[in-house]
């Protein structure tokens, strides 16, 4: 049975380029899945619109680490991922990898489920690789607040 984690992460928006909010890195050891994500706002939103985008990256960047909590209690306390939160350094995005663009209101809360087998969103088995969640807000009205974002992963 898979092992199952959460990981949560934050960013600045920012009006003039996408900046990650998390990232799930995965290791040579473990082909990590998100199953679920939630995309959302902490400051005063107006009706203006968040693109958010998911990708593929294959080095890093610079985040703050986060440690991911397992979601069942008596599973083994420690992932073979890793995850970070606002990034200070993008990670290196692999080109054309989209997973999932969308823009959402900024006073919308976005939830995603994959509870099909076969329908998550899975990285390499590669360390310095994983999946980033970057936010942008490009739409008037613009929003610099705090942009949230949080996943769901098996291993």
């Amino acid at each position: 049975m898979a092992r199952r984690f959460a990981i949560p992460g934050n960013q600045a928006t920012t009006t003039s380029s996408f900046k990650t909010a998390l990232t799930m890195v995965a290791s040579t050891t473990t082909r990590p899945k998100i199953f679920h994500f939630v995309l959302s706002t902490l400051g005063a939103a107006a009706d203006g619109v968040l693109e958010w985008i998911i990708q593929r990256f294959t080095t890093v960047g610079t985040t703050t680490s986060v440690t991911p909590r397992n979601l069942d209690s008596t599973d083994p306390s420690s992932a073979a991922a890793t995850a970070g939160s606002n990034a200070t350094a993008e990670p290196t995005y692999t080109s054309n990898s989209s997973l999932f663009d969308q823009g959402i209101n900024q006073r919308a809360t976005y939830t995603w489920n994959a509870w099909t087998e076969g329908a998550q969103l899975v990285s390499a088995t590669s360390s310095n690789n994983g999946i980033g969640i970057a936010v942008l807000s490009s739409v008037a009205p613009a929003y610099s607040g705090q942009s949230n974002a949080h996943i769901h992963f098996e291993e």
